[in-house]
């Protein structure tokens, strides 16, 4: 890891759990946790063919925060910068509005986000549902890595699904998913598809 990165998780935070499911630890989270003295992490075996997957969890409020498949590259960054948001408490949303719009949730809503460890939209997209996660406890996001985790509905990259419902696919701004994510059932018919 560089120094960047060092210096980046070397601040005073609170405790920030990050427990991982997979076949043999990640020598890359270990490092992590070796650099960043609030990251209490723990690991659980799984069996060969099971998809590793983690779970991050802070102590303020916020929803479940979790990444299915090898974390790597990309990922790793957004995983980076999520932890530390949930350290510090030091949140950076592109716009308040998107906390006006999460802050009008009358119940909970699961963002299920695929991407891919070479599409050029999926680190904007991946950070900015995980933003959504850590600033709402009614939302949970789970990042899947879409070339280890199937779903039918998944055809290109990134792409969301809503409730387990085809929701958008393409590059989408914080505050749009946030509009998204905020519709009522019922509101809106039909997937959105990115003009990029």
């Amino acid at each position: 890891m560089s120094e960047d990165v060092a210096s980046y998780l070397g601040v005073r935070g609170d405790p920030v759990e990050l427990r991982e499911r997979s076949a043999t630890p990640s020598a890359a989270l270990e490092r992590l946790a070796a650099l960043a003295p609030w990251l209490e992490r723990s690991h659980q075996r799984i069996e060969e063919g099971e998809v590793p997957s983690l779970e991050l969890r802070g102590r303020g409020a916020h929803g479940s925060l979790r990444f299915v498949g090898t974390i790597s590259g990309h990922l790793l960054e957004a995983l980076i910068v999520l932890a530390r948001a949930l350290a510090t408490h030091e949140l950076e949303l592109d716009t308040p509005a998107t906390l006006q719009l999460l802050a009008e949730l009358d119940a909970g809503r699961s963002i299920e986000l695929y991407v891919g460890p070479h599409c050029p939209f999926c680190p904007s997209v991946m950070a900015a549902a995980l933003r959504l996660g850590a600033a709402s406890e009614r939302v949970a996001v789970t990042i899947l890595r879409a070339d280890e985790v199937a779903h039918p509905l998944v055809r290109s990259v990134p792409t969301l699904l809503l409730a387990g419902s085809l929701a958008h696919v393409g590059a989408i701004h914080e505050y749009e998913l946030a509009a998204l994510v905020c519709e009522r059932k019922g509101e809106r018919a039909g997937p959105r598809k990115s003009g990029r």
